[in-house]
Formats: structure tokens, sequence, C-alpha cells
């Protein structure tokens, strides 16, 4: 299940695991892809638009009263997080949705105007996506011994951030 504290992929090779982190990667707003993928790779030459999305919880935070995403207008249960990516002249542009409940890919495509990637990361960073996550995302395929390079103190930021209890 993807709301446990930790997910674990597996499967074959060529089977899409890298392809889902990819998703991840972008849905997120981090600037890169797996090292030798590009967005060309994954998008058709024909295809004009092509979204990401993802329905994501929003709950009310005990102690605030407020949602992850009330900021933004959101209040309830579950919101909608979407990165519409458009072929303008051979070239693919992001814009970045976040819309009540479970949205559907015609809502997320007749938005008229979306969220470019510095505003859009600025509006996870205030809902509380911790940097700690895009770090770990950041890692390379088999390059996740690099994690073992970090000190006992790094690791153990990275734990109480990723677990939301860094301030604790």
């Amino acid at each position: 299940p993807m709301d446990e504290q930790v997910v674990v992929v597996s499967g074959p090779n060529r089977s899409g695991k890298t392809t889902m982190l990819d998703a991840i990667r972008v849905l997120l707003g981090t600037k890169t892809l797996s090292t030798s993928r590009k967005m060309s790779g994954y998008l058709r030459e024909h295809v004009k638009v092509a979204v990401i999305k993802a329905c994501v919880s929003n709950p009310l935070r005990r102690g605030h009263g407020r949602r992850p995403f009330t900021r933004h207008g959101i209040f309830e249960d579950t919101a909608t997080i979407a990165c519409v990516l458009e072929n303008k002249g051979g070239a693919w542009h992001r814009r970045y949705h976040i819309l009540p409940g479970d949205a559907d890919m015609e809502e997320i495509k007749d938005q008229p105007r979306g969220m470019g990637p510095e505003e859009y990361s600025e509006v996870l960073r205030e809902a509380g996506l911790p940097r700690t996550l895009l770090k770990v995302l950041a890692l390379e395929q088999g390059e996740t011994h690099a994690l073992c390079r970090r000190s006992p103190a790094q690791l153990l930021e990275y734990v109480l951030e990723l677990q939301g209890d860094k301030q604790v």
C-alpha cells in the first residue's frame, strides 16, 4: 500500500519500477529524472498533452485546525496533485495543479491556469512535503547504498524528518 510508512517496490528488470519513480519525481516537482532518462523517452511525439496525477490525503492536523492544502482552498479529506505535460513545438512544458477530491483527467486538463515549478514546490513545502523525501528520490537506481555513507546523525535527521517528528 502506498500510504504506509515504508513502501517497497520490487519486480524484474524492465517491469516499470524506475518509470514509476520518475512519475513520482515529476509529480513532486523534482527537476531531474533517473540518469539517462528524458521526458521525451516516456512521451510519444504525436501526443500533445499527458497527465500524471495522484490522489493524496489532506487530513485535518491536530493542534493546527488546518489541513495541508488549506492555504490552497482545499478543505476535503483528499486532494489531487497533478502535473500536466504539454508538447509545445517538441518541448515538454509542465504545469501543476492541486484540486479538491479525486479529480478526473478531463477536469485536470480543463484547468485554465496551472502553477509553475517554483510556485508548486512552495505549495508542497507549505503542505509539509519533507525535503528529505526529495533527497531520497534523487538517489540513482542502484545507489541506495549511498545512504550508508551518511553519518548516523544525518540518517537520524532523515528518519525524523520523514516521520514528521523532527521538531519534537
